[in-house]
């Protein structure tokens, strides 16, 4: 069953594989046992650190793998910072950006989400294309009522729910595996 679902998620693998490796942490790949199915990568794991990427801390390295690999791993990251016991402090100061320093995703990515659902007389159309605030799951963006009050709206990421079932699946199995392997 393991391998049924490590192969049914292969292009998440493919991708949170790729971003492990460009950030110097490709070695948990081989240490978790990914390896042998992430072949196009083997060869590069033993060279760690992508040789165009700037030397970073460890703490900074491991905030850009969380937000690179989207919502579900940055939430796990903002969880993270509240455990002093399984982080040190040097991940845990980098990581703290999460809580309110996450990428914005474009505007283009939400306008006709935006127009279908606020189609009612009261919206005004008046909706600032920059957001107040972004996380994990979403953000907020300013926008103006006919009546001319000002409002904010929280838009939820597009297409979140899946890509948290689908991490969550993939988490799950790296979480079975870890376990085997340290066990």
């Amino acid at each position: 069953m393991i391998i049924a679902r490590r192969y049914r998620h292969a292009r998440r693998l493919q991708a949170v594989a790729r971003v492990l490796v460009h950030h110097g942490f490709g070695y948990l790949l081989g240490q978790l046992g990914f390896t042998e199915y992430l072949t196009s990568y083997r060869r590069r794991l033993p060279h760690g650190l992508d040789e165009t990427q700037p030397l970073l801390s460890r703490g900074e390295r491991v905030r850009r793998v969380l937000e690179e690999l989207g919502p579900t791993f940055v939430k796990m990251g903002q969880m993270l910072i509240t455990r002093p016991d399984l982080l040190p402090e040097d991940i845990r100061s980098k990581l703290a950006k999460l809580q309110d320093q996450v990428p914005p995703f474009p505007f283009t990515q939400i306008q006709s989400l935006i127009e279908r659902e606020l189609a009612d007389p009261w919206w005004g159309g008046n909706f600032s294309l920059f957001p107040l605030a972004a996380a994990s799951i979403g953000q907020v963006h300013r926008a103006r009522l006919y009546t001319g009050e000002e409002v904010v709206i929280k838009v939820q990421r597009p297409g979140i729910e899946g890509i948290i079932a689908d991490d969550m699946e993939i988490l799950y199995t790296v979480a079975q595996l870890a376990e085997k392997r340290t066990a």
